[in-house]
């Protein structure tokens, strides 16, 4: 058995420096913590997260939704793709009274057959298809107050704060079995393959245990994902297919079941918890000044509302 891991552990190895890679679009927000469980932002492009085992990820978009009391403005496939300023010439506008077709379908918002609405996550597109269907069956007078809490709603940093707290129990005993799992694998394993004391090593219980710890990782995983996401059965099992079809998951599970839980709210109100003051400053200003860019932009379109 040890020749069998001498010749797997390189593969194990890579494997998980595989699937420590991602890959952020460019109007995602990807928040990654650290060995000390500092956050630093990744807008776009490779990038490498999750190495270590106590490392969460929190994926968050832009708004794919200009609201207004009037209709929305969906942004082209072009304008998502590659510019990063507002330009009314980039965004599609449909009026309420003209959605004639409404479907949710995983993480897409389908709108009159052609114009989808792409969110970050299947929580989020249920979150916000449900609301554009609150704001078409709204009286007019009424969407304005509607747009404004829901906004408040995705900007509020005590709820962003108080929200992973009620995970802290499982999320504790995870992380212990993360570290337990991840010094077996790329610890203890090496030791007892490389090392010339291997021959007192028992890989068949070490083998055993293994399987038993990454068990308890999956059968707790689930149980978690279900009080995340109580209402989603696609997101738990998309998740907890992620995780078992690729084994070595499981050393950094958390990334995997943390990476939705902000999906609903703005990613700068996200900033604004997660990252450094430093960090965060920047992403403000460079916020503001896209913001200022629209403004003195041409709107022909009049969603100034906005």
């Amino acid at each position: 058995m040890r020749e069998i891991f001498s010749v797997l552990f390189p593969y194990i190895l890579i494997l998980y420096i595989i699937d420590c890679i991602s890959y952020v679009k460019k109007h995602d927000f990807l928040f990654v913590s650290n060995f000390r469980g500092y956050f630093k932002l990744i807008n776009s492009g490779l990038c490498i997260k999750g190495v270590s085992p106590l490392s969460r990820t929190f994926l968050s978009r832009k708004n794919p939704v200009l609201f207004t009391s009037s209709g929305i403005y969906l942004p082209t496939s072009e304008q998502h793709c590659q510019n990063i300023f507002y330009r009314s010439e980039d965004f599609t506008f449909i009026p309420y009274h003209d959605m004639d077709t409404f479907e949710i379908d995983g993480k897409r918002v389908r709108l009159n057959h052609g114009n989808f609405i792409n969110p970050a996550s299947i929580p989020y597109a249920k979150h916000i298809g449900s609301f554009i269907q609150e704001l078409k069956d709204s009286k007019p007078w009424k969407r304005r107050d509607k747009i404004k809490a829901f906004l408040d709603e995705a900007n509020d940093f005590g709820q962003i704060e108080n929200h992973e707290k009620s995970f802290t129990i499982p999320f504790f005993y995870l992380k212990s079995l993360c570290i337990f799992l991840f010094a077996c694998i790329f610890i203890i394993l090496p030791i007892g393959v490389y090392a010339n004391h291997s021959v007192y090593f028992n890989f068949p219980i070490f083998v055993l245990m293994i399987l038993l710890i990454y068990l308890t990782i999956i059968i707790m995983s689930y149980t978690v994902l279900g009080k995340i996401y109580p209402e989603e059965f696609d997101q738990r099992l998309n998740t907890m297919l992620s995780v078992i079809l690729m084994p070595v998951a499981a050393i950094h599970v958390l990334s995997y079941l943390t990476r939705d839980i902000y999906a609903n709210f703005d990613p700068l109100a996200i900033g604004r918890v997660l990252l450094p003051r430093d960090d965060f400053q920047g992403l403000l200003r460079k916020e503001l000044f896209y913001i200022d860019q629209a403004k003195t932009r041409h709107d022909p379109c009049g969603w100034s509302e906005f």
